[in-house]
């Protein structure tokens, strides 16, 4: 497993042993094109090709790595930071569905 942490001029990556949780690589690149390549490499050098990349904010700034990852063939999955509020809407525990906003009148 690789964890990536995204922010709009580095990412962090670091390889972790699923099984047991051990960090066993961390290292961080820029955000540029040709620095993700490098993570490819460096994802697949430590992984043996085999991973799981989760990212933060795959919608932010996480977008073009989580998209290069996908591309290299390593799949990819989106983490909300911990102290991110739920992106899902709440649902009443009586509705099974939320109720859509009016329309215009």
């Amino acid at each position: 497993m690789v964890g990536v942490d995204a922010h709009a001029r580095t990412h962090t990556h670091c390889v972790i042993h699923a099984p047991t949780g051990a960090v066993e690589a961390t290292r961080q690149f820029d955000t540029t094109p040709a620095a993700n390549a490098r993570a490819i490499t460096w994802i697949k050098r430590n992984t043996a090709g085999d991973a799981l990349a989760a990212i933060e904010g795959t919608g932010s700034h996480g977008a073009r790595i989580a998209r290069d990852l996908a591309r290299a063939g390593i799949e990819v999955c989106d983490v909300r930071p911990r102290n991110a509020p739920a992106a899902a809407p709440k649902v009443s525990p009586t509705r099974s569905t939320p109720k859509p906003p009016p329309g215009p009148p």
